[in-house]
This record gives structure tokens, sequence and C-alpha cells, in this order.
């Protein structure tokens, strides 16, 4: 028996999963941030390897039973990026092993899109709009990195926080229930420490405190429902930035789906829909979970000449929400 490998190599967490070609999951196992954008190309293959090689010993399988390695990577959205990563991985794996690699946008893109236009909006991390017209050429608003253009992302709201509890500090804004709530999940004592801890921080740590801001922003927190408004419309701009360059005839029979764990807040997924209600756009919300390791199993099993029917796909959207998310 042969069997597939699908990797999804976010900015928080790495995933990488062992099928059969009948769309079974054989093992699975979970490590941390694999965007080279964060850790350097190197590092990424080597976390990328070192996951796909504990879900192969999980399962007793050897490298040389998987037909293929499929990747759906944060930060290789360049042609250059791409081929320095694979270039890695296959030194890694051995020049023998058949690998694709693709972003996490844009696998999220087919997992939910089957072949369709529609527009994806990711809100983890980091936030981007995207869709891809009937030619497979992406449409692109937002997501250019934290230091030049990330609004309304996990580490935008993150920071907006931390700026408010300096701003609360020195009195130049009240001090709510955010100044507290935020000091105190990062154990810190003092808003002063947060000058050395910023500097030391990472990206996942900063967006980490997105959540708590979405939290008290639900129990009317003035402050965090600031945050959460202004991200809501930053969002809102983005998918209009996209929307607004789609063909005339599907902008209105437009598709939206929602990637990125502060999606999955209701709250703050209620928020954006506002915004973009407000500016117009004529959409109808995609309940489908769009996820980067679906794309790239779905990626892997055409390139081994595996049709997917509604039945095999809903049953690999299955095995990944019930089974790997959880």
């Amino acid at each position: 028996m042969s069997y597939f490998v699908a990797v999804d190599g976010g900015g928080s967490k790495t995933i990488a999963a062992i099928f059969s070609k009948e769309i079974n999951l054989i093992s699975f196992s979970k490590t941390t941030s694999s965007n080279p954008n964060e850790i350097g190309f190197e590092s990424a293959a080597r976390v990328v390897y070192s996951v796909i090689s504990e879900a192969l010993i999980k399962a007793k399988i050897p490298f040389s039973k998987c037909s293929w390695y499929s990747i759906a990577l944060a930060g290789i959205g360049r042609e250059r990026e791409k081929l320095i990563f694979l270039n890695n991985l296959t030194e890694l794996l051995g020049e023998t092993k058949i690998v694709s690699a693709t972003t996490d946008i844009y696998a999220s893109y087919i997992s939910v899109f089957t072949g369709k236009v529609g527009i994806l909006l990711t809100v983890g991390t980091g936030s981007a709009a995207v869709s891809f017209n009937e030619k497979g050429e992406e449409i692109r608003s937002g997501g250019w990195g934290a230091s030049l253009d990330d609004e309304g992302s996990g580490y935008w709201m993150g920071l907006q926080a931390l700026r408010a509890v300096m701003q609360s500090y020195d009195g130049r804004l009240p001090k709510t229930k955010l100044y507290d709530s935020v000091l105190s999940w990062l154990s810190l004592n003092n808003p002063l420490e947060l000058i050395p801890w910023i500097n030391d921080a990472k990206r996942e740590k900063i967006a980490a405190i997105a959540p708590i801001v979405i939290s008290l922003a639900e129990q009317n927190d003035p402050i965090a429902q600031k945050i959460v408004e202004n991200a809501a419309t930053e969002l809102a701009k983005m998918v209009w930035g996209v929307w607004n360059r789609l063909e005339s005839s599907q902008k209105y029979s437009t598709k939206l789906a929602f990637a990125g764990g502060l999606s999955q807040s209701p709250f703050f997924k209620a928020a954006i829909v506002r915004k973009l209600r407000e500016i117009e756009i004529n959409f109808t919300l995609e309940e489908v979970l769009p996820h980067p390791l679906i794309g790239a199993a779905m990626i892997a099993l055409e390139n081994l000449g595996v049709s997917l029917d509604e039945e095999k796909l809903n049953k690999l959207r299955q095995i990944v929400t019930n089974v790997i998310l959880l």
C-alpha cells in the first residue's frame, strides 16, 4: 500500500498527516511554526521534515512508502521563495521524493472553492483577502507582512492592545479591564516591563493577545471594542479590495469564506460581516470550513490521479475537522 503526506505549515503551528489513497487517516503529528519569514528557509524545511518524520514513525511507515509530499506553507508567496524552500526540503527528504509546495492561503482557498471563484478572508496571526480567477491568477488584498501591512490580524490587534496598555499607563487612555487583563496574561507586574518583553516577543506571541481583546469586547470593554471595530473595518476593506477587482458577472454571486483561528469567534465574525454589509458588498457566506491541510491533501490526490467526488471530499473534511484539529 502507498501513502501520501499533507502538511500545513503556518505562523503558529505545523501539522503533518499521513493518508492512504483511499483517504483513510493513518497518523498525524503537530509542532511549532514553520513560516520561513519567521525562522528562515533552512529552519522551516527542518521543522517540516521533523514533523513528517514524527508522523511516519507513529505509523511505522518508511519514507519510501509515501508517493507524494504536499506542503501548504505560509511565507512562500513568491516563486523564488517556494523554490528555496523546496530545495532545502528535498535535500532532507532525498531527491527521489516527489514534493509539491504551495501557499497556505491557496491551499485553504481550494479546500472550499473547488473549481469556483470566491473570496477567502484569512484572519489569524496574519490577515489577507484573496481570490483566484478562472485562469488561476491571484487577486489579493492585504497580508503584506507585519512590518508593512497586516491590518486586522491577530498580530495587529495584539499590538493595538499593548499600545493601549501603555497609553492607559501614562494617562492618554482610561484604565479599563483590558489594562489588567493583558498584564496578567503576560505575567507582568508593571507596564514598563513590556519594553524589554516586546523586543524579544515573537509575532505569534503578540497575536495570542487578540482572543483576550475579542473576549473583553464582548464584555463591553470600550477600548477592546474599539480595537475590534477597527480590525473589522480594515478586514472589510481587504474583502472590498478583492471584490472590486472581480469580473462584473462574479460580483453579484460572490461566495465569502472565513479562515484562521480568529474567524472562529462568532462575535468577531459578526462584526466583520456588519462592516461588509455597510459597504454594500453583495455576498453570501460559505459555511464550509477552509483549511490548508485539506487543500494540501487535495493537491496530492490530484497529482496521484485520484478523482475527488463530493463524498470523498466530505470524508477528507470530516477527518481534518473532527480528528486532526480537535
